[in-house]
């Protein structure tokens, strides 16, 4: 088992890797100026991005800080960006408010500098972020059948016209 000088040594390094930077980088231009909402006006493009972009955090999360809780914590916020990301047109304004990026960089932050406050909240709110990963995905889901139903129906609307 670490002592807690090693622990202390491993996040130092963790911090000053460039993973870490990328990451840190990428939650101020994802937030910051808004490209997580620009790139949720391209269609599949946006609803996409929200996932692959958030790998890096989790790969930090599971195999560097390999935190269940914080991991868990982090996959919550991915998801509650993408589900309001698939909300047409209001998705897309929500999407300036949200700021997924940067909270999960900040509690990435808060367990790599052994935050106890930030450590404790997650922690503690383990089994509702669980619960609310199952409705989110459930939400997600639904909202993709609904805009699947949406294009079709205007597929079919647009043909109609022609035929």
């Amino acid at each position: 088992m670490a002592t807690d000088i090693e622990k202390v040594k491993r996040m130092e390094e963790l911090k000053g890797s460039k993973l870490f930077k990328v990451v840190k980088t990428m939650s101020h231009i994802m937030d910051d100026w808004f490209i997580d909402p620009l790139l949720g006006l391209i269609p599949y493009v946006g609803d996409l991005a929200t996932p692959i972009l958030s790998l890096p955090y989790l790969y930090i999360s599971i195999f560097k800080v390999k935190s269940p809780a914080l991991t868990i914590a982090l996959i919550y916020n991915v998801l509650l960006d993408c589900a309001v990301g698939l909300i047409p047109w209001l998705g897309n304004i929500l999407d300036v408010f949200s700021k997924s990026y940067k909270e999960n960089f900040n509690l990435l932050e808060g367990y790599i500098s052994n935050d106890r406050k930030t450590i404790n909240t997650v922690r503690r709110k383990v089994a509702y972020l669980i619960g609310m990963i199952v409705l989110l995905i459930a939400i997600i889901v639904a909202l993709l059948l609904l805009l699947g139903k949406l294009l079709i129906w205007l597929g079919e609307t647009v043909y109609s016209w022609f035929v």
